[in-house]
């Protein structure tokens, strides 16, 4: 049973009294400190706090540009390996880049993705200046070395072959000029068996003299000899072919167009 309070014996102004009393003992004390606190000075800190926001923002923009530098170093360097010629104006980055293209091949590797059909290829011209590449997965002339050996005569055969025939993939491809040809004709001479020999080199003479009816059949004979299966000749590409007579066998042209009927 709960304590009945008696009301009348409280004195309530005797106890509100003294509450107030402690109240204002309390406010006293906390009102004389008043003066012993420091206000900070405000201009001090918006001075730190702007220098502080404009170190970081410039670290921020530091890192930004550092990035952006990274990138298009690597965007740089990427187009360059992909395009030697973009370097050509300094021989030593020309050079460089060029061993690099070889070494891993990139212009196979891009024509096998079909990059060289996104991408365009830039080489020098005659004029020493940058020009778009029509055909950029072939070798050019000044890059076909004297071969070593018999299998090494067989593959730029095949290589130069491949320029000129349409097959549903061809792995590499070899400029097809005069000089081109002369090479691959010291190449013949390596190879051991007499018949592979003669018929190769009666193949190549042809070439020579501005005749690429048998590039077919010889494609497809080499081919055969280096035990290719995928990439069977299927015909004669004759735009290539007109290309190459257009700029390499004028007098052979002409031969043909003043050949009596």
């Amino acid at each position: 049973m709960l304590e009945k309070i008696d009301f009348d014996s409280i004195d309530i102004d005797k106890r509100t009294k003294i509450e107030i009393e402690e109240d204002i003992k309390y406010f006293d004390i906390n009102l004389n400190k008043i003066d012993s606190i420091q206000i900070p000075d405000l201009n001090k800190i918006s001075k730190k706090t702007i220098k502080k926001v404009t170190k970081e923002r410039y670290e921020f923009d530091k890192v930004l540009i550092g990035n952006v530098m990274v990138l298009f170093l690597l965007v740089g360097n990427m187009a360059s390996v992909y395009n030697p010629a973009l370097t050509y104006k300094v021989p030593i980055l020309y050079k460089f880049f060029i061993n690099i293209n070889e070494s891993l091949n990139i212009d196979f590797i891009a024509s096998l993705l079909s990059l060289d059909k996104v991408i365009p290829k830039v080489d020098i011209n005659e004029s020493g200046k940058l020009e778009i590449v029509e055909y950029p997965n072939i070798i050019k002339e000044e890059f076909v070395k004297t071969p070593n050996n018999s299998k090494e005569a067989l593959d730029l055969i095949h290589s130069l072959a491949n320029t000129i025939i349409k097959a549903q993939h061809k792995w590499g491809s070899t400029e097809i000029t005069p000089k081109t040809i002369e090479i691959a004709l010291k190449g013949v001479e390596l190879i051991d068996d007499e018949y592979h020999r003669l018929y190769l080199r009666n193949g190549l003479k042809k070439w020579s003299e501005g005749d690429f009816s048998n590039g077919v059949e010889l494609h497809n004979y080499v081919w055969d000899r280096l035990d290719g299966s995928i990439g069977i000749a299927e015909e004669l590409d004759e735009l290539m072919i007109d290309k190459i007579m257009n700029e390499h066998f004028k007098n052979k042209v002409n031969d043909k167009v003043e050949m009596p009927q």
